[in-house]
Order: C-alpha cells, then sequence, then structure tokens
C-alpha cells in the first residue's frame, strides 16, 4: 500500500469534534464521522510480473480507525474537562490569593494568641484582630500567606500552623 487516497481534515476539524459528537447524538444521527475518520478509503497497490509493473486502485477497509475515532472523542471530553476544571481551580487561588480578606480567615486559622488557638467563629479581642491584620498585611503579605497555603497542602497543616505561629512570636516581640 504506497498511498491511501482519503480527505485529509484540517487540524481545525479536529477542535470540534466532540461538539460535532453531541449535535450528532442529540440529532439521532450515527456517531460515526466517516469524514474525519474513513473506514472505507481508495489504496494504490504495485503488482510486478517479472519486467512488467501494474498499478491497481482498489478499495481498503481500514477498520482501526473505529478504535481510533473513540480514542480521539475520549480524549478531546478528557481535554475539555479538565481545561474547565483546571479554569475554575486557577480563579478560585487567584481569588484567594488577592482578596485581602482572605488571606486574613486563612491565617487565622492557624494562629495561637495567649496559647488559644483562634478560628473563625471565635470571638478575638479587637486589638489583636488589628494587630493580626497588620501581621498579614505588613509582616507576611501576599507572598508569605502563598508560603504558608504552599505548606498546608504540600506538607500539611500542622507544620503550617507552627510555622505561622512562630512567625506570629517573632511578630509580636
Amino acid at each position: 500500500m504506497s498511498n491511501i487516497y482519503s480527505r485529509q481534515p484540517s487540524r481545525k476539524r479536529f477542535k470540534t469534534l466532540g461538539s460535532d459528537i453531541l449535535k450528532r447524538a442529540v440529532m439521532g444521527h450515527t456517531l460515526l464521522d466517516p469524514n474525519r475518520f474513513p473506514i472505507v478509503t481508495f489504496c494504490d497497490f504495485e503488482l510486478r510480473q517479472m519486467t512488467n509493473v501494474q498499478t491497481w486502485t482498489v478499495q481498503c477497509s481500514l477498520p482501526i480507525n473505529l478504535f481510533s475515532e473513540k480514542i480521539f472523542i475520549a480524549n478531546w471530553f478528557l481535554l475539555v474537562i479538565m481545561t474547565i476544571i483546571n479554569a475554575i481551580y486557577f480563579l478560585y487561588n487567584f481569588v484567594s490569593t488577592f482578596l485581602p480578606y482572605r488571606a486574613e480567615v486563612y491565617v487565622q486559622k492557624f494562629l495561637t494568641v495567649d496559647d488559644v488557638r483562634t478560628g473563625m467563629y471565635q470571638k478575638i479581642p479587637e486589638h489583636l484582630t488589628e494587630s493580626q491584620k497588620d501581621f498579614v498585611h505588613s509582616y507576611l503579605r501576599r507572598d508569605g500567606v502563598f508560603l504558608i497555603w504552599m505548606l498546608s497542602n504540600k506538607v500539611n497543616q500542622v507544620v503550617a500552623g507552627e510555622i505561622v505561629n512562630e512567625l506570629w512570636k517573632n511578630y509580636t516581640k
């Protein structure tokens, strides 16, 4: 088999593979797409008989394209789902990083003041609240809060809490 004559699809048509499959499924048509993944095509063969070379064009079957189409569809939907999840995660982290209130709440859950763990729902004296805000915004700043967030996610929250408390002790000295 030297040449396969099939219409070569453009790259743009593979970007819409999943949406086209969904349209076909909603309209009740078959999910197979012979334009993108041809099952039958024409092939050229060269037959040699002694010194005579004859070229034959015959119809060829490509059953592997049935399997390839299913793999491409699964990959397309997987990539779309992963893109959506990554976009949501990015937006959540972007908002969490740049809203000052979120940084204060995040650091406050690790902080121990006067040997009492401060949480989100515990009342803290007003002078300590202002001191904590100053600690988060002036001492730790965004990069310090980000590092604490990375430590709590990658190591564990106990280590992050101990580091925050040591930083708080250094800040209050």
